[in-house]
């Protein structure tokens, strides 16, 4: 997981089959799991601040801030933007944006960029300024993440989409039943979980085939398709264009944009 705002350049997130377009000065949060982004450069440069996080870390982090300084870990926030997916964006506060220009400074100008007290010490004080203004996607994120049981269960699905495994093998791997697996999927991504699979793996397709030059077959197999014409078959009724024209098609765009 990881917590960070774009400095310059801009960045894409393909959720699915919908761009969301990360600004300079946006904050970002990505959870546990594959992400696709695209990152554009402005005036050949581009440039982002991230803060790695692990659950356990969030946890303890979350227990100081309510021990030591009173503030409450909670959120009631709940927006359509983030309430289905494995990443958050919110507007940045001016005191957010002054600490990360702090940071940005700081590394630019000292060693202090492998310095492991220096990101800990930073990290606690983005928390504590997070947790202590608006109730945000990004902090809803942050408080939904520190719950342990919650937490595992997601991070099981996500590690499990370009695996051959069934939905009960799956559910076993939970620790629950099959109706409890399905009942607890879909309060958490609001779809069924051969559904949510299959768009996942779908999703990672058409990146490859952006973003690559692998053949059908290969990205077929990468992506955990039955076979090419099953993938061909699955990525039509999505996407309304077979692979090979899509890739086609991204091909001459990218070419026009390039003369």
């Amino acid at each position: 997981m990881v917590v960070g705002v774009v400095l310059r350049g801009s960045m894409i997130i393909y959720d699915n089959q919908k761009r969301v377009i990360v600004e300079p000065n946006t904050l970002f949060f990505f959870g546990e799991g594959i992400h696709y982004l695209e990152l554009i450069c402005k005036d050949g440069c581009y440039e982002h601040i991230i803060f790695p996080i692990d659950a356990e870390m969030l946890r303890q982090e979350l227990v100081t801030m309510t021990t030591n300084y009173n503030i409450k870990c909670c959120s009631n926030h709940s927006c359509p933007k983030c309430r289905y997916t494995n990443f958050a964006v919110s507007e940045i506060s001016a005191v957010i944006k002054n600490f990360f220009d702090s940071v940005a400074c700081a590394l630019t100008k000292s060693d202090l960029c492998s310095c492991t007290a220096f990101q800990r010490i930073k990290l606690s004080e983005l928390l504590l300024l997070l947790l202590s203004g608006d109730d945000n996607c990004v902090r809803r994120f942050l408080v939904r993440t520190a719950n342990t049981e919650k937490s595992e269960f997601v991070q099981a699905v996500y590690s499990n989409i370009f695996t051959d495994i069934s939905v009960k093998e799956l559910a076993q791997h939970t620790n629950r039943s099959v109706s409890a697996f399905k009942k607890e999927f879909e309060a958490c991504f609001n779809t069924s979980p051969h559904k949510w699979i299959v768009e996942q793996r779908l999703v990672r397709a058409e990146m490859l085939l952006r973003s690559s030059s692998m053949t059908l077959s290969e990205i077929c197999g990468q992506c955990i398709f039955t076979n090419v014409s099953h993938f061909i078959r699955i990525f039509k009724n999505s996407y309304n264009v077979t692979p090979k024209a899509y890739r086609n098609a991204i091909m001459e765009q990218q070419k026009e944009e390039s003369e």
